[in-house]
This record gives C-alpha cells, sequence and structure tokens, in this order.
C-alpha cells in the first residue's frame, strides 16, 4: 500500500537495531585468487586500500579473511594494474588477529587522502587447508556440507552446486564417491556463515580448495540454499584405471591406479618387470622395458593404493595380480614404482578419423554421452576441456542446430569401451570434431568416469531480429533495464550467476552508450514473464558482443524470474547548477530546490536518507545533515521536479555523482518535496519512532509490531539491521497523531510505506503503545526519513 492510499492511524513501535553482516574483499588482477589488489565491498560498490602505513599484519589479516594459511608478500602493488573508482580504506592498522579488515584501524570509511597508484596489493600462500563435514544427515555419509575456516564452521550455498562438487565432498571424507548433490537446505538450514558460494569442481580435486568458487565468504546466497550430499558406501575396491606421470615421455613414468574415486601410487615391495609387462599392456603397449623403483619419477603426494603386487606377467589387469589389499602398505613414497614401456610399440594403428558420432544413455535421441566411432571401434570421450563449443560441434554433426548443455564425470554414465578422444578443444565453428584440436586418438590421461555427454537442442539458436542481439527491458529509460537477448524468434532474460560490472559494460557498449554506470542483479527492474536463457556470463570486458564472452546456457537451471540480470550504462544530462534551501526558520534548514537550466525546482522523496543529505549539506558549506523530514514539510514547491530516486552512498562531492533519475524524470507530486533542518539533537539511534505526514508529525502503534518491522526502519535511517523491536512507549509517549497502526513487514523492504499496514491514520491505539527504536551508532550516520525522540 503506497501513502497516497493510507488513512488516519496510530501505532507505537520499538526496535534495537543490530551489527552490519561481515565484511566482503576480494583480490583482483592476479593470475590466481590468492594474489591481486585488495578490494572491499563497501555502500554497494566494490574499491581498493591505499597503502599508507600498510604492513605485514594488515596483510595477514586480509589473506587470512580469504582463508590462506599465510601472506607471501606484503605489498605487491608494482605487480598488479591499480583500480578505478572508490578508494575506501586508508590509514589502515591491524595487530594481526583481527577477523576482517573492517575490524582494523583505519580512517573512516571512504576518508583518505591517496590515489589510484598507491592501491595496495598483496600476495597470499596458496594453500587453503578446509576442513569439511557433514551435518543432519541419517549417517555419516550423509548431509549439509560444512567447511572450517578461520576457527569457525560455515555453510556452502548451492549456486553451480552438482554432482561434481559432490564427489569431491565425498572422497575428502573418505568415500568413493557420491551419489546426490542436493540443493535448497535439503538437510536444513545452517546457523553459521556463508562460507563458499559458486563452487565449480572438475570432480577430480582431493580438496574443495582447489576447485573454482568465490573467495571465501562472498556470496548471494542465505541459508536455504544451503548444499548437501549423499556418498556412496559401496567400495568398488578394484583399480579402474592406470596413469603414467612424471615421465619424459608418455611411454614412461611413475605407476598411479585409479580406486574408488582416487588416484595413488604403487609402492615397489615385490615389484619387477612382470609387474611393468602388465601395466604396460593395459595401457596399449606391446610389455615393459624396465621396472623402476625407488621413486625413480618422483615422489607422489596421493594415497599409496597398491603394495607387495606379485603378477606373472601374463595377466590382463593389475587386478587379476597378487598383492596386498588396496591401502594396506608398509611404504614411503620414497619407494613409489615406475615403469618404461617398449616405446614405438604400442598396440595401434594409424587412426583413419572419426567416422560416426552416437549418443548413448539420454532419455531422448537429442542427448547422452558421447562415443565416436573411429578404426572400427566405438569409443567414449574424456572431458579434460570439454566446454560448450565442443558440444556445438557434435549437436551439429548430428544434424541439431547446437547445444544447450553439457555434462561431464559420467552424467549419462560410463562407458565401458575405448577412451578415444581426449583435450578436444573446439572454437565452435567446426563441421566436424576431426576439425577439432585434440590428441591422436586413444590417446589419454582419463578414465571413464570422465566420460563427456551433451544434451542437444533442435533449434536453439541466437538469432538476431535486425542489428541488434541484445535489448534492456523494464526500465523507465533506455539506459536501464533487465537484459535480453534474442532466441528461439523471442527475447528472453538473462541470469545473473556471476555478472559483474565487465559483462555489463559489453552489454553498454553493444547499445551505443560509453561505458556501464553499475550491473544489477536480482531482477532489480521487476521480474520477466520469461525464463532465462543465458547463464554464468564471465566477459573480459572488451568483447564487441555479449555473445562473445564465455557463457553457458541456462535453459534447465535453477535461475528462477527473481534471478534476472541487469545494467545502468553511463548517459548524459542536463547539469545542476545551484542549491537553496526554501521556508525554512532558519538558513540551514528547509526545502531543498536545484537550479537547472537557470530554473529552480524541488527534488522527490522517493528513496531520499541521510546519506543524500548529508551530500547536499556539504555542497552547501556545512558539515552534514542532522534531520530529513520528508513529505512536503517545508511546504510544497510549485516549480519543476527536477531529480527523484536519489541514491547517494553519502561521501560523493556533487550530488550529481549519485546514482539518481535523469533530470526532470519523476513519477512524484509537489506534496512529497524534500526538507532538511539541522537539530542540536543528541545521539540518533535510539528512541521513538515518528513519521512526517503533509508536513505533520506522528507517531507508530506496536500492534504486529516485530523483529522484521524494526529491520525495515533501522535500514531506512541508514543503519544495518535491528536487534530487537520495542513497543509500549518505551521511549516514551507523543502528543501528536498516531500515523500507523498493523505494520507488516516481511523485513526486506527498503522503506516502511513497502510495508502492510492499516490505512493512514486508522488505529486503535493510544499513545501508550507509541514505539521506539535502538539503532547501531555511527558517526556517519543519522536521522533519515523518520526522527528519534526522547532517546535515553
Amino acid at each position: 500500500m503506497s501513502f497516497e492510499a493510507w488513512g488516519l492511524c496510530a501505532i507505537i513501535i520499538s526496535l534495537i537495531c543490530g551489527n552490519s553482516t561481515g565484511q566482503q574483499l576480494r583480490l583482483v588482477g592476479g593470475s590466481s585468487e590468492s594474489e591481486g589488489r585488495v578490494e572491499v565491498f563497501e555502500n554497494g560498490e566494490w574499491g581498493t586500500v591505499c597503502d599508507d602505513l600498510w604492513d605485514e599484519s594488515d596483510a595477514t589479516v586480509v589473506c587470512q579473511q580469504l582463508g590462506y594459511s599465510s601472506v607471501e608478500t606484503v605489498d605487491a602493488s608494482d605487480s598488479f594494474p591499480v583500480g578505478s573508482g572508490r578508494i575506501w580504506f586508508d590509514d589502515v592498522q591491524c595487530t594481526g588477529s583481527e577477523t576482517t579488515l573492517r575490524d582494523c584501524t583505519m580512517n573512516g570509511v571512504g576518508v583518505h587522502n591517496c590515489a589510484h597508484y598507491e592501491d595496495v596489493a598483496v600476495i597470499c600462500s596458496s594453500e587453503i587447508d578446509l576442513t569439511v563435514r557433514l551435518v543432519n544427515g541419517v549417517g555419516n555419509y550423509e548431509g549439509r556440507v560444512e567447511v572450517f575456516v578461520n576457527g569457525q564452521w560455515g555453510t556452502v550455498c548451492d549456486d553451480l552446486w552438482d554432482i561434481s562438487d559432490a564427489h569431491v565432498v565425498c572422497r575428502m571424507l573418505g568415500f568413493s564417491a557420491a551419489v546426490e548433490a542436493r540443493r535448497n537446505a535439503y538437510f536444513g538450514t545452517g546457523d553459521d556463515p556463508i562460507w563458499l558460494d559458486n563452487v565449480e569442481c572438475i570432480g577430480n580435486e582431493t580438496s574443495l580448495s582447489e576447485c573454482s568458487s568465490n573467495n571465501l565468504g562472498v556470496h548471494n546466497c542465505q541459508h536455504s540454499e544451503d548444499a548437501g550430499v549423499e556418498c556412496s558406501q559401496v567400495s568398488q575396491n578394484v583399480v579402474s584405471e592406470i596413469r603414467l606421470v612424471a615421465g619424459s615421455k608418455e611411454s614412461e613414468g611413475r605407476v598411479e591406479v585409479f580406486v574408488d574415486g582416487v588416484w595413488g601410487t604403487v609402492c615397489d615391495d615385490e615389484w619387477d618387470i612382470h609387474d611393468a609387462d602388465v601395466v604396460c599392456r593395459q595401457l596399449g603397449y606391446s610389455g615393459g622395458e624396465s621396472a623402476p623403483g625407488f621413486a625413480y619419477f618422483g615422489e607422489g603426494i596421493t594415497p599409496i593404493l597398491l603394495d607387495n603386487v606379485q603378477c606373472n606377467g601374463n595377466e590382463n589387469s593389475l587386478n587379476d595380480c597378487v598383492k596386498n589389499d588396496i591401502g594396506v602398505h608398509n611404504c614411503a613414497h620414497s619407494e613409489d614404482a615406475g615403469v618404461v614401456c617398449n616405446d614405438g610399440q604400442q598396440l595401434t594403428t594409424p587412426s583413419t578419423g572419426i567416422t560416426s558420432i552416437r549418443l548413448v544413455g539420454g532419455n531422448t535421441d537429442s542427448e547422452g554421452r558421447v562415443e565416436v566411432f573411429a578404426d572400427g571401434v566405438w569409443g567414449t570421450v574424456c572431458d579434460d576441456f570439454w566446454d560448450l563449443m565442443d558440444a556445438n560441434v557434435v549437436c551439429r554433426q548430428l544434424g541439431y542446430s547446437g547445444s544447450n548443455k553439457i555434462s561431464i564425470l559420467t552424467y549419462f554414465g560410463q562407458g565401458t569401451d575405448p577412451i578415444l578422444l581426449d583435450n578436444v578443444d573446439c572454437i565452435g565453428n567446426e563441421t566436424s570434431l576431426n576439425d577439432c584440436v585434440k590428441n591422436d586418438i586413444g590417446e589419454h590421461d582419463c578414465g571413464h568416469h570422465e566420460d563427456v555427454g551433451v544434451v542437444c537442442n533442435d533449434g536453439l539458436q541466437l538469432t538476431t531480429p535486425s542489428t541488434a542481439t541484445v535489448r534492456l527491458e523494464g526500465g523507465k529509460y533506455d539506459y536501464l533495464g533487465n537484459v535480453e537477448v534474442y532466441a528461439n524468434g523471442q527475447w528472453r532474460p538473462v541470469c545473473d550467476n556471476l555478472w559483474d560490472v565487465k559483462d555489463a559494460e559489453v552489454v553498454c557498449r553493444q547499445l551505443g552508450f560509453s561505458a556501464v554506470e553499475r550491473p544489477r542483479r536480482e531482477s532489480y527492474f521487476g521480474s520477466p514473464l520469461s525464463t532465462a536463457i543465458m547463464n554464468n556470463f564471465e566477459c573480459i570486458g572488451d568483447e564487441e558482443s555479449l555473445l562473445d564472452c564465455n557463457y553457458n546456457d541456462a535453459v534447465e537451471n535453477m535461475c528462477g524470474s527473481e534471478n534476472t540480470a541487469g545494467v545502468v550504462c553511463k548517459h548524459t544530462e542536463a547539469s545542476i547548477d545551484g542549491f537553496r534551501l526554501v521556508n525554512g526558520n532558519s538558513p540551514n534548514e528547509g526545502r531543498v530546490e536545484i537550479l537547472v537550466e537557470n530554473e529552480w525546482g524541488t527534488i522527490c522523496d522517493d528513496l531520499w536518507e541521510m546519506n543524500d543529505a548529508n551530500v547536499v549539506c556539504r555542497e552547501l558549506g556545512y558539515i552534514g545533515a542532522s534531520e530529513v523530514p520528508l513529505y512536503g514539510s517545508y511546504g510544497e514547491g510549485v516549480g519543476p521536479i527536477w531529480l527523484d530516486d536519489v541514491e547517494c552512498e553519502g561521501k560523493e562531492t556533487f550530488l550529481s555523482d549519485c546514482d539518481k533519475l535523469p533530470i526532470g524524470t519523476h513519477n512524484c507530486e509537489h506534496n512529497e518535496d524534500v526538507g532538511i533542518r539541522l537539530v542540536n539533537g543528541s545521539d540518533a539511534n535510539s528512541g521513538r519512532v515518528e513519521i512526517a505526514i503533509n508536513g505533520t508529525w506522528g507517531t507508530v502503534c506496536d500492534d504486529l509490531w516485530d523483529l522484521e518491522d524494526a529491520a525495515v526502519i533501522c535500514r531506512q535511517l541508514g543503519y544495518p539491521g535491528a536487534n530487537e523491536a520495542y513497543g509500549s512507549s518505551f521511549f516514551g509517549q507523543g502528543s501528536d497523531p498516531i500515523w500507523l497502526d498493523n505494520v507488516e513487514c516481511s523485513g526486506n523492504e527498503s522503506r516502511l510505506s513497502d510495508c502492510s499496514h492499516n490505512a493512514f491514520g486508522e488505529n486503535n491505539c493510544g499513545h501508550l503503545q507509541d514505539a521506539g527504536v535502538v539503532c547501531t551508532t555511527n558517526a556517519t550516520q543519522g536521522l533519515a526519513s523518520m526522527l528519534l525522540h526522547n532517546a535515553t
């Protein structure tokens, strides 16, 4: 219900607002996630840290906050590019024991005397020691996935979570593999920090720390998205694959075997040429040339899986030889066994290439495990380097328009025929897999647990209706909106997973704008009617078209209508040439008016709060604002309404630097003209809640008042959240009208007017039920659209 629809009511409420959530921090510009320019997320925007007073203690906090064990280089700023935009922190002084960089002593957020050539960068130890556990399962083989970081357990978000990630978790816990990857808090919600998000494992990693993911603690999730797994309780206890590692050529190396989802080495006890013969024949060679021991090809780091192997030499597999049980040994890696196979005598003939392709194990003809026919034999394809470009070639070769999904790690089951292709790397426009870069036929280092599959789509092609492949929808102006692409003869939205400023920059340039103002996520410009068709964009930023970026198809993903990507592109408009305060009782208060094109006009109060007021007051020569009365408190203006939806971070030098609608664009009337006054009040973070309607202040009744309502109040005042919601005139009785009653907020509204409530002025309360709040004290925060009176 909008304010215009309110009738007369009264309500009395009170609350205590809570501390902010954990700080987001990242390293940018490095070749890996463990190095780069330090950036922190404040007030909805990433910014840099100045190197004044920077030392090892500060760098240690950064690295530990990101989950690394230690710092390697304290200030590596010369090795990484400088940043742009905000400089958030300066004069940082940590002791080294802090949990986050924000806990350290420093200047106020955004207060600095630096330039970007002073941006600090660090190099952390690349080792992240993640311990994992499963919680709330029936047995120890299943449950919610939790990881231990910096002395605290936390959960994993289910964005991008799939069976490949689950395999890694299960093997970390000693199980052979995963049978299910659970999403949507299947095993209940956690209440500790969310440590990991956007985890993407290949599936053969030994730890989640080796998988791609956001930096520790960086996420856009709730605990309703906690990931879980179910691990296999069955051990095959057989050697399913063999590989040679660390040799100077493919026919020699340290012997490693694959058992129950884990690669491991072989001890050289009893190891001889007969054992080497069996290994080499399994790998396609005619036999063994030698059987070196004592880690001749270097020491392995994986488990020692076999010992006391005693083959006769005529066995078809190591499984047929006498040996200890899997994992039973009395060895060290200094005893790792190796082989040298008869080079040049591999039992293969020159290949005639791939002559046919088929899909096996799918529910329809257009999906399944990819199998190719070469040299008279059907065989599978390994998933090394496999991506959507390779899948597109396969699908087109089979007569489909392309692929909308790839699968790795035996999504369609393991094959039993030879593995014929590996390291396939197509550009995407080839007519046949024969035209793609790849290993020679039969040359691979894979097991069948890496067999690839595809889902082809008969007709899904990204085409253009005229000259554009992308447009913005849902925004009020042509430079902002949800991003949509043209596919299957219709416009479809884009999912916001991994969506960032580089992706948005490509969109804006493609649409003819000079640059991007900011990316938007979570369907900022409204929920679309159709489902998202593209996902996980990763643009470098200099691509000519969004379709030139890396992305996945999103036809079958979990992206909902509330997760649409959007952008705000840079645009030109008229300038603000002056400010004045009108109808105040003193020079430092009044209705705000701005001068545009030689005409004075007003500002609408939509989204107006203390951060905006501080910017205006500083432009007028004051140190800041102390109150922000709304709803025409200083009378209605008569000229144009020049500004609406102003959103400042509070540190801008000029109001023109703030996010806002174009000058002259609004959906307001003059009864919403903003007024500002400066009052010599005491601490503003607690007291009775009062709102101003049509110039008259009044209270709020505490009927149905709870913590969710309190959270909205505190955020509207510029505070991060709520601890308590008080009623019963905890901060004393008011004497003005009781404006609101029966307020019911969900807790995520941006202002109280967005919540359910009685009509304005309609109530069954007295001032004994006046509501008050106590919000977190912060020197840069103060009163916004409400006043807190009689704070104790």
